[in-house]
């Protein structure tokens, strides 16, 4: 919240601010997922045909996932970067004046 983050820098420099966005349980939960899908195409693949060319397009297809999923994380990491450094306690929105 707007308040916990601007008591951490009323207290602290802001270089010791570490924030861990959502994205990286949503990393954590699509990697082992994609994973898995691929592993589960590669064996099916293995058990109903012979032609093993056909692990390219199911790594393909996954590799691809790794990709999106990579990129949006880094994509999210950027803009929660710049937003923190133009973070200001005066540009919040506060329900109470007071509570400024």
């Amino acid at each position: 919240t707007v308040y916990e983050v601007a008591s951490f820098l009323v207290l602290h420099p802001v270089d010791r601010m570490k924030v861990v966005p959502v994205t990286h349980a949503i990393m954590f939960v699509s990697f082992p997922l994609i994973a898995y899908i691929f592993n589960i195409g590669r064996f099916v693949l293995d058990i109903t045909s012979n032609l093993y060319l056909l692990r390219y397009p199911v790594g393909f297809v996954c590799g691809c996932g790794y990709l999106y999923v990579l990129r949006t994380w880094s994509h999210d990491r950027i803009l929660m970067q710049s937003r923190l450094s133009e973070f200001d306690v005066h540009d919040c929105i506060c329900f109470r004046e007071a509570d400024r």
